[in-house]
């Protein structure tokens, strides 16, 4: 009775057990890919924002070698 019980069980337990596994780690991945994005997003935003500085600096260094020639 027991037996016959588990022979039954045992690999639908095993199944929904796998599959859980299978859903965390999914889960873990794209947690992981989220938040690797947002540090990249934020590494972009970064770089941009230096870009920018760096144009304003060129242009202000432009000028001033406008106005000594």
């Amino acid at each position: 009775m027991i037996f016959n019980f588990l022979s039954v069980f045992m690999p639908i337990l095993i199944a929904i057990i796998v599959m859980m596994f299978v859903i965390y780690t999914v889960k873990k991945y794209n947690r992981r890919a989220d938040e690797r994005l947002q540090i990249e997003r934020e590494n972009l935003q970064v770089q941009q924002k230096m870009i920018t500085e760096m144009n304003e600096r060129i242009i202000n260094i432009e000028k001033m070698l406008k106005e000594v020639e």
